[in-house]
């Protein structure tokens, strides 16, 4: 009688687990604290006013950072990332915006890198992989460049006066949130033009932050993180733009409907 001996999977079964376990707690830190103050400033931002000058612009391009371009992905990750690996890629692409802020306002901090620390091992130890894309849509790739252009004179004044840290705006952090903001809202249209599977997590966060500062800068053209109207304005059709070749491609990745 001849005995087969088969190999438990047992071990494997634990470790898969295990790593689940890590990444869900990885990813979980950072989307609570993210939560937390981006949620709040993505409220106050509208009403409040704060006696040392009008934030406002500044809040809501911190609460549109945190509560909108990361906190969505962090959330999509902790539930089906892989159904939506788009979305580890967005939270790679936000904090990789953050390490590129800190670079360019000269100014590393501690709460941040913890932070990116926490995402990418959150990212790697995911069960989900991170699919090689198939290419990029060439409307919300054009619209990413498009914006790119536009952005690029906003990110270096605003990096600029947070450097030189001349007025309240600057103690407060408003520049580098102006910064962070346009960075990640540029990393996200990225990710939401490539052919990936979720790609429309990115996509939908992109417009609405974008619509969140168009809003904001035409009610406060005058604040020190404000795009001004004529920038606000530009924001409020490029979410326009997002989201219609947002439907766009999605009715183009169902076919033609049947009668």
């Amino acid at each position: 009688m001849t005995t087969v001996l088969v190999p438990s999977t047992a071990p494997a079964i634990r470790a898969g687990r295990l790593r689940r376990v890590a990444s869900r707690v990885l990813l979980g830190l950072p989307a609570l604290a993210v939560g937390a103050f981006g949620g709040q400033l993505l409220v106050t931002g509208w009403t409040t006013d704060r006696g040392d000058g009008a934030h406002h612009v500044a809040d809501l391009a911190w609460g549109s950072m945190e509560a909108v371009l990361l906190l969505v992905p962090l959330l999509v990750a902790l539930r089906r990332p892989s159904r939506r690996p788009a979305a580890l890629l967005q939270a790679l692409a936000v904090v990789g915006a953050l390490v590129l802020t800190m670079a360019l306002v000269a100014a590393p901090d501690p709460f941040t890198l913890v932070l990116v620390t926490l995402v990418v091992a959150g990212v790697l130890l995911a069960p989900a992989r991170l699919p090689r894309p198939a290419g990029a849509d060439p409307v919300l790739g054009g619209l990413a460049v498009v914006a790119a252009v536009g952005l690029a004179p906003y990110v270096l004044a605003a990096a600029s006066d947070q450097r030189a840290g001349a007025d309240v705006h600057a103690e407060l952090l408003g520049y580098t949130g102006a910064v962070a903001w346009a960075l990640s809202l540029l990393a996200v249209l990225a990710v939401g033009s490539l052919r990936m599977a979720g790609w429309r997590v990115p996509a939908v966060c992109a417009a609405v932050a974008a619509a969140l500062m168009g809003v904001a800068s035409v009610i406060w053209p005058d604040d020190a993180a404000s795009l001004g109207t004529a920038g606000g304005t530009s924001l409020l059709i490029m979410a326009g733009a997002v989201s219609v070749a947002t439907v766009a491609r999605g009715r183009r990745e169902r076919g033609p409907s049947r009668p």
